[in-house]
């Protein structure tokens, strides 16, 4: 049994309660709610792939709107940084460990497929990376394994998005 299952009450709330995050799309919600009540686990895979791509999805989101938002003077003194949490978020959203889990649950692919679509957009329109250069981010086996800090200042000096 699980241990966070006692926590709320009888199993079945709890079990109501991520259901209902998970339904309403509140991924980052529902990461909140499995972490608070210890349930995240490859028991409830389906819900704890969808809360922590949703963690995943949120810190990219933040670092895009972040960068976006720095002027030209804080985006030369941050922009690299910035630039690097929307690699290593994108990729821990697309690339081939898919929230830690190595396959999407059937469930959980149109999600996926979304999130991956707006990375991808952000990436290869606006920031104008090349396959070439996102390619080692596709083939890591491991969240963070590829260091990002050298494209980062690469598509800094290209400045695609000012185009």
């Amino acid at each position: 049994m699980y241990r966070g299952a006692y926590q709320g009450g009888l199993l079945l709330p709890v079990e109501k309660k991520m259901a209902d995050y998970y339904e309403a799309g509140d991924y980052l919600g529902l990461h909140a709610y499995m972490s608070e009540k210890d349930y995240l686990s490859d028991k409830q895979y389906k819900y704890s792939q969808a809360a922590i791509l949703g963690r995943e999805y949120a810190y990219f989101q933040a670092a895009k709107v972040q960068f976006f938002s720095l002027d030209e003077e804080e985006l030369q003194e941050r922009g690299d940084y910035y630039l690097s949490c929307i690699l290593d978020h994108g990729a821990a959203v697309s690339g081939p460990q898919i929230g830690t889990y190595s396959e999407p649950d059937p469930e959980n692919e149109e999600m996926i497929q979304e999130m991956r679509e707006e990375v991808y957009a952000l990436l290869y329109g606006t920031f104008g990376i090349t396959e070439e250069e996102w390619e080692p981010f596709t083939v890591a086996d491991m969240y963070g394994a590829v260091d990002d800090r050298e494209l980062s200042k690469i598509l800094l000096e290209r400045g695609a998005w000012n185009e």
